[in-house]
C-alpha cells in the first residue's frame, strides 16, 4: 500500500483496535496463538481492509468495494496469510 492519507491512517487505526481486540478477546493462547502473531493478524486485516474499502479520503462505493474484492479475491487472500 502506498502512503496513507491522514483519513486512511483514521480508519486503519480503527480498524487495528477493533480486529486486535477481537483476536485478543477470543483467549486462544492456551491453544499456542501468540500475542505477538495477534498483532500480526490484526495489522494484516487493516492493512487489506483500508486498500479495499478507501480511496484517498473517502469510503468507496459498495459495487465499487465488492467489484475489487470480486475482481481480487485471490490477492486479498495473499495479503491475510
Amino acid at each position: 500500500m502506498n502512503k496513507m492519507t491522514d483519513y486512511q491512517k483514521e480508519k486503519f487505526y480503527d480498524i487495528y483496535k477493533t480486529s486486535l481486540g477481537a483476536i485478543l478477546s477470543r483467549n486462544e493462547f492456551a491453544y499456542g496463538t501468540g500475542k505477538e502473531q495477534a498483532i500480526l493478524d490484526a495489522l494484516k486485516i487493516a492493512n487489506t481492509s483500508i486498500a479495499i474499502l478507501t480511496d484517498g479520503n473517502s469510503i468507496k462505493e459498495p459495487s465499487a468495494i465488492m467489484e475489487d474484492i470480486n475482481n481480487e479475491w485471490e490477492t486479498i487472500k495473499e495479503h491475510l496469510q
